[in-house]
């Protein structure tokens, strides 16, 4: 079950969720919230309201959606309830040290400890703080460590200021760290992933990145700002937001591209990306659909049959070439029809890769047929 509110008063949402928590008897509660001060204020006074061994995993967000659609300074909540899900945490901490020997150990220890059941559907939530900016190294890390386990999630933000995102483990604030909760379930698990954007025919090569592979300073050995601008066909001093958001950077991966979507220009003229590509990788330039409610569709229609909930992760850039677009009111009846819930991230994590621009998420479906309106076994 899932459940939206909006409002500033901590005590009214958590009254809420109580009621809620009552009737679902949760083992894990997901709650995204967009101002960082709200958050702790409900996770505390949730925690001690929820059933014995219940964990709370709490972030920030750049948005949040439910079932009618984007959202605007609300708070989502989703309860996996006990008679359907098991599930263990794990926090991944000191990000910007990476003791990755450390996290492999930790993490296949966890795996032993939470032994889940083969009959059984299990799965991976990971969520991810963006300050260090190693993202790859975590999800790598993580498909290293287990890879039988199908890992999804988001890196967190907070609409009102980036810097101050943070996440929460029942009642402790973390900070440069990251969650992997592993679940197992008797549903019907599938992930879902798509983009809106073509390869074109214009390619180029990353001849040379700084200290930090996010930032790309010469593209076919050219300043990589000039290069992207002559490869779009505009002027260096018209690049903007809204061009790199149509025309973003796409890296051919195991037959799939993914996108790493550029953060702006930087002062020397490099582009700075949002996720990490290697010098002498081959890109590909892409191009925004036109049309993002019939690739959103498209990508949902292909379940084999209509979920009881989707748990997404869609990238902010995403969201605001959504709201942009004319088919509001068509998507607001797609999340609902797909009983879509969620939150905007700053980046996504599928299938050992850190991606941008994407939606990333699972579809949980009844085991024998078609989901009933208003069934709670649903997360």
């Amino acid at each position: 079950m899932s459940l939206s509110f909006a409002t500033e008063d901590a005590a009214a949402a958590i009254a809420e969720l109580d009621a809620a928590a009552g009737a679902i008897r949760p083992i894990l509660v997901l709650l995204f919230v967009s101002a960082a001060p709200r958050l702790q204020a409900i996770a505390d006074g949730l925690l001690p309201r929820l059933p014995e061994g219940c964990r709370l995993i709490a972030c920030s967000s750049m948005g949040e959606f439910h079932h009618g659609g984007y959202l605007h300074d609300r708070s989502v909540a989703v309860m996996f309830p006990q008679v359907s899900f098991r599930a263990s945490v794990v926090e991944l901490s000191d990000v910007s040290r990476l003791p990755v020997t450390e996290w492999m150990d930790r993490l296949r220890q966890a795996a032993r400890d939470f032994s889940a059941d083969p009959a059984r559907n299990s799965f991976g939530i990971l969520l991810t703080q963006s300050d260090a900016g190693q993202e790859e190294v975590v999800i790598a890390t993580l498909d290293a460590s287990l890879p039988w386990l199908n890992v999804v999630g988001g890196t967190v933000g907070d609409m009102g200021d980036s810097s101050a995102a943070c996440m929460v483990l029942d009642r402790q604030l973390l900070r440069d760290s990251a969650l992997l909760c592993m679940v197992e379930t008797d549903l019907h698990v599938r992930e879902v992933v798509f983009s809106h954007f073509t390869p074109t025919s214009q390619r180029m090569v990353v001849t040379a990145t700084n200290d930090s592979d996010r930032n790309i300073m010469r593209l076919n050995d050219e300043p990589a700002a000039e290069e992207y601008a002559r490869l779009i066909g505009v002027p260096r001093a018209s690049l903007s937001p809204m061009l790199f958001a149509r025309y973003p950077l796409l890296l051919h991966i195991a037959d799939q591209y993914h996108v790493r979507a550029i953060a702006g220009v930087r002062a020397d003229g490099g582009l700075e990306l949002m996720s990490a590509v290697e010098p002498g990788s081959l890109l590909t330039l892409g191009e925004a659909s036109d049309d993002i409610f019939d690739d959103m569709d498209a990508a949902f229609s292909e379940l084999p049959q209509l979920p009881e909930l989707v748990l997404g992760f869609d990238c902010i850039l995403r969201r605001l070439a959504v709201e942009k677009s004319r088919h509001a009111s068509e998507l607001a009846e797609l999340f609902g029809r797909y009983r879509i819930v969620g939150f905007n991230t700053l980046g996504e994590q599928h299938g050992g890769l850190h991606v941008n621009q994407t939606f990333v998420g699972l579809a949980f479906m009844p085991p024998g047929g078609k989901a009933a309106d208003g069934d709670d076994r649903a997360a």
